[in-house]
């Protein structure tokens, strides 16, 4: 099937093409001009569906009362959404970005 793909002259012949895809997996991006594949197409992409990853923990379901100076833990598992790494950031109370370590401890599941 051929997906819809919107092409848009951005300056004087550059383009700028987009695509939304709407399943996750492997897709090839490939660039023709005049009729012929250009150098390095096809692109290779692999989407991942972020609403497929299930995270657990204090405060995921509801507010959590936990203590200071005690580890907040987190199990985010990536199996179900394809490759990825997820990132996680902290905000305090204080308006700053806390420090997260992240380990992955099988596969997929940090």
């Amino acid at each position: 099937c051929n997906k819809d793909v919107d092409m848009e002259e951005t300056s004087d012949g550059v383009y700028q093409a987009k695509y939304t895809p709407d399943l996750p997996g492997d897709y090839k991006v490939h660039v023709n001009y005049c009729d012929m594949e250009v150098p390095s197409s096809p692109a290779n992409v692999h989407i991942a569906d972020p609403s497929k990853v299930v995270v657990t923990g204090p405060g995921i379901n509801g507010e959590a009362q936990e203590c200071v100076e005690q580890p907040l833990c987190y199990t985010i598992d990536t199996t179900q959404a394809g490759d990825g790494k997820p990132e996680v950031t902290v905000d305090g109370p204080d308006g700053c970005n806390k420090d997260v370590d992240i380990q992955e401890i099988s596969d997929g599941v940090y």
